[in-house]
């Protein structure tokens, strides 16, 4: 009992510390709201001081999580550089090791975080993900960062570049992504098997989408901004997807890359299914 005391009052001193909510202004739907958050305090955090690499919970705070079942967020520390492979997540008992309370993860102003490696959120039970203060974080390189977990929301990174191999496989509540401006790469089959995915923007910028990517998505609408005709598709990148959706390109910069062209691409290079029509 006083061991439980103690992690309680540890956790609403990390809170007061920075304030006992902190408001949050979303921008993600073209609108403003304030969102109140109550973080985990960032001494529950087990970061390597030499690497700055976040390996996971602390042992005190994963011999009772429940101590701090007040609070709802994950705001990883400004100094943490890069996520260990499989840092939240156990694959011999094969469970997340975060906890069911905590249903968002954000990252400090002015994050340092560089890398994402191997399963390192894989069955997280959290629905929100904001890297919108993770600036240098140009890749999600790690394999399966987020397989099989329960995310509804991604505010991705504005300078990502790569989205890694099955980065986002198995995100069943998943239903709608829009990929930031600047992203060039979908690795194999990141999104393979989000099965409620129905929605995807793409940008300009992108130049491949690998193998399997959308396989067994349920995906009906694909819009493509300013669609330039220079993304390296595979055969099979939206395999086994509905046999009835609508693509559009959204600012076509000519006649030559409108929706009917993008239509078409899609059939003869990326698997859509033939059956599939222009907006």
């Amino acid at each position: 009992m006083k061991n439980k005391l103690l992690k309680t009052l540890a956790c609403f001193g990390g809170i007061f510390t920075i304030g006992s909510t902190i408001a949050i202004t979303s921008t993600s739907c073209g609108c403003s709201a304030e969102e109140k958050i109550n973080p985990l305090p960032e001494n529950v955090y087990d970061i390597d001081e030499t690497t700055h690499e976040l390996k996971g919970f602390t042992s005190e705070f994963l011999a009772n999580p429940s101590a701090y079942d007040m609070c709802d967020t994950m705001r990883i520390p400004t100094e943490v550089m890069g996520i260990a492979s499989e840092a939240f997540y156990n694959h011999l008992f094969k469970i997340t090791l975060i906890p069911k309370f905590i249903k968002k993860v954000t990252f400090a102003k002015g994050s340092m975080l560089t890398s994402l490696n191997n399963n390192s959120f894989q069955k997280s039970e959290f629905t929100q993900i904001d890297f919108s203060n993770c600036n240098n974080l140009i890749s999600f390189t790690g394999v399966g960062c987020f397989t099989d977990s329960k995310l509804t929301s991604v505010k991705f990174p504005k300078n990502l570049k790569e989205i890694g191999a099955f980065a986002f496989c198995q995100c069943s509540s998943l239903t709608s992504i829009t990929l930031p401006s600047g992203l060039e790469t979908i690795e194999d089959n990141a999104f393979r098997l989000s099965s409620s995915l129905v929605s995807v923007k793409f940008p300009s910028s992108l130049t491949k989408i690998g193998s399997d990517v959308f396989c067994g998505c349920l995906l009906d609408n694909i819009e493509w901004n300013a669609w330039t005709g220079n993304t390296t598709l595979d055969a099979t990148s939206f395999s086994n997807v509905p046999q009835k959706g609508t693509v559009k390109v959204i600012n076509p910069t000519d006649d030559e890359h409108n929706s009917a062209k993008l239509l078409e691409y899609l059939k003869t290079n990326g698997g859509l299914p033939s059956t599939w029509n222009a907006a």
